[in-house]
């Protein structure tokens, strides 16, 4: 079998690379991580909150999770919501209606590559996170259209996006690979394919091995996973006051 095509990835974005692990990660995983650290009430913005089935998802966490959804207003998540509930608002897409410093957390799953503006809507996530604060989520990279995407972001454009918004640190860890993603879209009726979300996709278990065989480092095998994501999950982390 031939190598695996590797460029400078993992160098250009050597501070962006996780070294505890690179396993596949979805955003859940890192929101579950940070929600374990903290006793509460951490405030969370759920920035694409869609028709509110997140809300089930925050709820678990009880006190721990202070939460408040936002979606565009007539968007078709947003008609098609049967919740309701007062935490759940809508804004222009743009200015999010809410103070400077007002949230611990910004959640946004697979939400940015819908997003026109991306760079205006950042520059909004960070006035509103608390200083120290975090933005967690995932974003498309290769996963063909859907649901009016607009975007896809690769890893060193996305590094890029998040550092020029002004966050003080970033990371990105790979998600389900590009090729299972594009199968999964193509060929819906294959149950086995939405299996791979709960576990190694089979490209990024085929990167796994020739890392193991290689004797890679997290960060190479991370970078390589990355090169080949259909989606990204990130974590940012907005500056702290001196």
């Amino acid at each position: 079998m031939t190598a695996v095509v590797v460029d400078d990835l993992n160098v250009i974005l050597h501070d962006v690379l996780p070294v505890d692990h690179a396993a596949q990660t979805q955003a859940e995983d890192i929101l579950h991580g940070l929600l374990a650290r903290h006793d509460g009430p951490f405030s969370i913005l759920d920035l694409g909150c869609g028709d509110g089935r997140a809300v089930a998802l925050f709820d678990r966490y009880g006190s721990r999770a202070d939460y408040t959804g936002v979606d565009i207003e007539g968007s078709p998540e947003v008609t098609a919501r049967r919740i309701a509930d007062p935490r759940l608002h809508t804004y222009d897409g743009l200015n999010l209606p809410f103070e400077t410093a007002r949230f611990d957390c910004i959640w946004s799953k697979q939400v940015f590559e819908h997003v026109v503006h991306p760079r205006t809507l950042l520059k909004e996530v960070v006035r509103t996170l608390k200083p120290g604060g975090r933005f967690i989520g995932s974003v498309s990279f290769l996963e063909p259209y859907h649901s009016f995407s607009t975007f896809g972001f690769s890893p060193y454009g996305l590094s890029l996006l998040l550092k020029e918004a002004g966050f003080a640190s970033v990371l990105l860890r790979p998600g389900i690979d590009g090729v299972t993603l594009s199968l999964r879209s193509f060929l819906p009726s294959w149950p086995i394919l939405n299996s791979y979300w709960d576990r190694e996709s089979p490209l990024n278990a085929w990167i796994d091995r020739r890392a193991r065989k290689g004797g890679w480092s997290v960060a190479r095998t991370a970078s390589v996973k990355l090169r080949y994501a259909g989606q990204i999950a990130f974590e940012a982390r907005t500056p702290t006051h001196d």
